[in-house]
């Protein structure tokens, strides 16, 4: 049982694997979910084997007593002998410390008062009030969402207490007014949504400042503003294989507010991305943002055991030291009866040296049962004034015997957004069905097209699978593809000459997957692929995979010749053989 929000109360009885091994009775079991410190959305999933159920929960504000704590405190030195005679002050004088910024009370007295306070409880019934205030806190000295460092302190508490930092603002004061599903807010905040319709016109920025959130069961909207002199930074390079030090572009960079990912980007269309796994601060990594520095907890493979590549996406704001300006935005979705939702949004940056706008508008059609229509465009404008669009359609469908995904999105080399998930300047559309013919046979059709707006080169293809799983549980598939690309021609100088003759592939393919005897948590694979016109081109592959447990699998493949790529990628020009191992474990 795992859970992405909230803590389970519950023994684990395999701590070795990732996420809480229970026992279920009967097919029924009772487990205790104890809530995080503030409320939101949680994704719960249940697996057994090859058995998953997902369900999504939300956590309320609890309605607690009123809890009030605070603090006044006030300190006075009186100087009775003339500066002549004093003795210089040491820079670790404590009392003298609290007393530097303060302000003269004659000539021979110097004082100095603090108050702090913090409040939470409800009010009303049923809103739940949190404000926190201290007149010491200052915004250069204070880090963007602070939170407890676990390796700064002692780590034994010698208690089962659950230790959290409520409150969080680098501002003086914080205020949050929680009432079911909406609240408002005064203090530090991220802009992102947890809307997966919102793909393009997504704004990821960690700011501090005001947000008011209003959500039903057919509304939800909010709008954001922060004024503040911070500019975002966004870097993405390659996984290596390690948990790095990996190091960014290094600057005046704001403490926690970055933002760090693990991309999975398709390998035949790369600025398709599958997968982003967001990782957590002080328990996935280490991040210094003045050095550009960050040390994660453990290593991240290049690819996946697609041969997918992998990266990893950090967002960060610098400090530019300059006057202040005004960032605002919101957002607004709402359900149209059980059939049609829509939605948009907008951001609005008045950084007089870099200006910037976004708004997006989309929509989502339930056709039939299983079936959905997701439509969405966005618009950027920067400094130079250079107005972008983009947009994309996509077409999914889940039913019994079917399943399929058919979508198409383009953006021009003028649109900016770097948290969007399809890149600037690309045509991308591809087409997925899976249809079960009996229960042992399925019929799986591909098909891809990307492309470059610069015309530096274009990828289409498609393929064609029928497997079929015998009696023994031996499954055979055997399939046939057709595909084409055009690349550059670094070395032919003019423009107008930049792409080389299509390189075609028409081929048939063979793979067969069996479990080994006597240890049925292992699988092999073997797979032949020829072109049959070009009988150079080919490929040969085997490997295998190793169940470990419930979660964990170790995986290898190896690509004895490859003269043709993956699914659709060409190359008539070199041959290369890759070998993949690695160890895949699933968790939230």
């Amino acid at each position: 049982i795992e859970t992405s929000l909230g803590r389970w109360d519950v023994t684990d009885i395999n701590p070795r694997e990732p996420g809480i091994q229970a026992t279920i009775t009967n097919g029924r079991a009772i487990y205790r979910l104890l809530p995080p410190i503030e409320p939101g959305e949680t994704r719960i999933v249940v697996s057994s084997g090859l058995l998953q159920s997902e369900q999504r929960l939300t956590f309320l504000p609890e309605l607690r007593p009123m809890i009030a704590t605070g603090v006044i405190e006030g300190r006075m030195g009186l100087q009775h002998l003339p500066g002549a005679s004093l003795l210089p002050l040491s820079p670790g004088d404590a009392f003298e410390e609290e007393l530097r910024s303060s302000a003269g009370l004659g000539g021979d007295s110097r004082s100095t008062a603090r108050g702090a306070f913090y409040l939470k409880g409800k009010i009303k019934g049923d809103t739940l009030l949190t404000i926190a205030y201290d007149s010491d806190k200052r915004k250069d000295d204070v880090k963007l969402f602070r939170d407890i460092e676990p390796d700064a302190y002692y780590p034994v508490y010698g208690d089962a207490s659950t230790r959290g930092y409520d409150a969080q603002s680098t501002g003086p004061l914080y205020v949050r007014p929680d009432h079911n599903r909406s609240f408002a807010l005064l203090g530090d905040f991220n802009t992102r949504t947890s809307n997966d319709v919102r793909q393009l016109g997504e704004y990821n920025r960690s700011l501090n400042g005001v947000r008011l959130q209003h959500e039903t069961a057919f509304f939800k909207g909010g709008l954001w503003a922060s004024n503040d002199s911070t500019k975002q930074v966004v870097n993405e390079i390659p996984a290596n294989g390690t948990s790095g030090p990996f190091n960014f572009q290094a600057g005046s960079g704001v403490l926690n507010s970055e933002t760090v990912e693990i991309l999975t980007r398709d390998r035949n269309q790369t600025s398709l991305i599958l997968r982003t796994e967001k990782l957590s601060r002080n328990t996935d990594y280490e991040f210094e943002p003045f050095t550009g520095r960050i040390l994660l907890r453990r290593p991240v493979p290049s690819t996946d055991e697609n041969f997918n590549p992998r990266s990893l996406r950090i967002t960060y704001e610098v400090a530019t030291g300059g006057t202040p300006f005004w960032v605002y935005g919101g957002e607004v979705q709402t359900k149209l009866g059980n059939h049609f939702e829509v939605g948009g949004s907008f951001v609005r940056d008045e950084n007089s040296a870099d200006p910037y706008n976004l708004q997006s508008i989309n929509s989502t059609l339930r056709i039939g049962t299983g079936t959905y229509l997701i439509t969405e465009g966005a618009r950027s404008q920067n400094l130079t004034d250079r107005v972008g669009f983009a947009g994309r359609i996509d077409l999914r469908h889940k039913s019994a015997a079917t399943e399929a995904r058919i979508f198409f999105g383009e953006t021009e080399k003028s649109f900016i957004n770097p948290s969007a998930q399809l890149n600037a300047g690309r045509i991308e559309g591809g087409a997925k069905i899976t249809r079960t013919l009996t229960p042992r046979t399925q019929l799986i059709t591909e098909a891809i097209y990307t492309a470059d707006q610069a015309g530096s080169g274009e990828r289409e293809g498609v393929r064609i699978d029928v497997a079929h799983t015998l009696a023994n549980q031996i499954k055979l598939t055997f399939g046939a593809r057709a595909s084409e690309e055009t690349q550059t021609t670094t070395t032919v100088p003019k423009p107008t000459d930049t792409k080389t003759a299509p390189i075609s592939v028409r081929s048939v393919r063979m793979r067969a997957d069996l479990a080994v005897p006597h240890l049925p948590q292992a699988t092999v694979f073997g797979e032949y692929e020829q072109d049959v016109v070009k009988t150079d081109q080919r490929l040969v592959a085997i490997g295998g995979n190793y169940q470990v447990s419930n979660k964990t699998r170790l995986y290898l493949r190896e690509e004895i010749i490859s003269s043709l790529g993956g699914n659709f990628e060409l190359n008539s020009t070199e041959q290369n053989n890759r070998t993949l191992v690695g160890v895949e474990t699933e968790n939230l």
